[in-house]
């Protein structure tokens, strides 16, 4: 995992999370400290940004309770049980109803492109999709993908031409967080998906 130096990893972080770039007086020092977790990893860089970037309270205080969540394990420690912590936590943010259809991401090998349509079917066959009177199971299943982009847990591999996505893939990192996630709340879950695994195979 190649790291950036302090002042790229300002950057970064900061046009992640503000649309100007700049970063106000009041949360500089405590950006800093959660730069100094990130340890200069994009990933973790750009996952966190875009989870902050999401709170209505940016305030020093909300922060700074998101810095202490991180730990200093990656400014310590940098290895791939950091780079989890992280996305974990990234995870962790997310609302209720939409974790279980990220959890169902397991059900895809690693490295593999995930096809917008299908991920759809699949989510709805498993009635991971709450309804919502105003809208479609298709437009919620299009909110929870939108929210996944967002947060940088889910990259986009082709984009239509209406902006929609038509196909997206999980970071290798970030699927090993799924899984481990999955066994730990949702047993049942990874006992189906290991079963559609098995018959999807040649």
């Amino acid at each position: 995992m190649k790291r950036l130096q302090e002042d790229d990893s300002e950057k970064l972080f900061f046009k992640t999370v503000f649309e100007s770039g700049k970063c106000p007086t009041d949360l500089l020092n405590v950006s800093k400290d959660i730069l100094a977790r990130c340890n200069g990893l994009p990933l973790a860089i750009v996952s966190i940004g875009r989870m902050l970037a999401r709170r209505q309270n940016q305030t020093s205080e909300e922060w700074k309770t998101v810095c202490n969540r991180l730990g200093s394990e990656l400014e310590i420690n940098p290895t791939l049980e950091g780079m989890r912590r992280i996305l974990a936590l990234s995870y962790n943010d997310l609302p209720y109803h939409p974790k279980a259809c990220f959890l169902y991401l397991c059900a895809f090998p690693e490295g593999s492109e995930i096809r917008r349509g299908s991920l759809i079917r699949r989510w709805a066959a498993e009635g991971l999709i709450v309804g919502m009177y105003d809208r479609s199971l298709e437009e919620i299943a299009q909110i929870y993908l939108d929210e996944f982009v967002s947060r940088n847990i889910v990259s986009p591999e082709q984009i239509g031409w209406s902006g929609r996505i038509k196909s997206c893939k999980v970071h290798d990192i970030m699927l090993e967080v799924i899984i481990t996630k999955s066994m730990k709340e949702n047993f049942h879950l990874v006992l189906r998906v290991q079963q559609i695994q098995h018959n999807s195979r040649p």
